[in-house]
């Protein structure tokens, strides 16, 4: 799958980034720092305790070690896709909590950060079955102001009508951060699924000859503008799929309607 060019997917997050979808689907996901020293440690037990606890969807669990960025190093423990009435299922009895803190918690460092991430398929192009191996993120730290999110919301659909039009296969997911704050920097994450690294080679540089030729001459330059004044910034990582750490199989089952 080809990379996509982060502005191509331009999207702004607040609470209320669009309406409730029914039901929402959310990820339950932990940035944790293992010691040095115990790495492979860390691997055993995460593996156990994934295989272990979390076997079956919607509760079950990908492992993805960070590659690049300052977060290099660390690994995210993603729960789900899942809803917020499965996740008061989820396996939380003595035995699954006393593992985890038995064997997973003395392998890690006290650095460590959790969210809950919010899945919007109104906005993403995710249409054929795939598999996981490595996702590019770009994550958006979006101005705050009365009347940021309709300019932006309206730039992002238009982007989203032109991709899924015109390159349907350059699949992404659009995701905000449910428990975000001013200060973070991450109000939003674009995910592009990569099979390797030489996807990362491909562009689509008629982007904006296509995108004037669907909304209008010059319509391109002006949404730019408009996203360019309404973002404060943006990070970008690289993460690598470890099936061997995860409960969840590395084929993505996308549901057709």
């Amino acid at each position: 799958m080809k990379r996509i060019l982060s502005i191509l997917v331009m999207v702004a997050c607040t609470a209320a980034l669009a309406q409730e979808q029914t039901p929402t689907v959310v990820f339950d996901q932990i940035m944790v720092t293992p010691h040095p020293e115990k790495v492979m440690q860390f691997h055993k037990a995460v593996a156990e305790h994934n295989k272990q606890f979390h076997t079956d969807a919607p509760r079950q669990v990908a492992v993805y070690q960070i590659m690049t960025g300052p977060n290099t190093g660390k690994y995210i423990w993603n729960l789900g896709p899942c809803t917020w009435q499965e996740l008061d299922e989820r396996p939380m009895d003595t035995g699954h909590n006393e593992h985890w803190v038995n064997n997973v918690t003395p392998t890690l460092t006290t650095e460590a950060h959790g969210t809950f991430w919010q899945y919007h398929p109104e906005f993403s192009n995710i249409s054929n079955n795939f598999k996981l191996n490595m996702l590019s993120i770009t994550f958006y730290d979006v101005k705050r102001g009365i009347g940021n999110f309709d300019k932006i919301k309206a730039v992002m659909e238009r982007f989203t009508q032109l991709y899924r039009e015109k390159y349907p296969e350059d699949m992404f997911g659009i995701y905000t951060n449910v428990m975000g704050s001013t200060k973070e920097g991450r109000d939003l994450a674009i995910v592009g699924f990569l099979n390797n690294y030489a996807d990362m080679a491909s562009e689509n540089p008629d982007v904006p000859e296509k995108y004037d030729a669907m909304f209008g001459k010059e319509s391109y330059e002006k949404d730019l503008q408009t996203w360019m004044e309404n973002m404060e910034g943006s990070a970008s990582e690289m993460w690598l799929f470890m099936p061997e750490l995860s409960s969840r199989p590395a084929e993505v089952e996308v549901a057709q309607n």
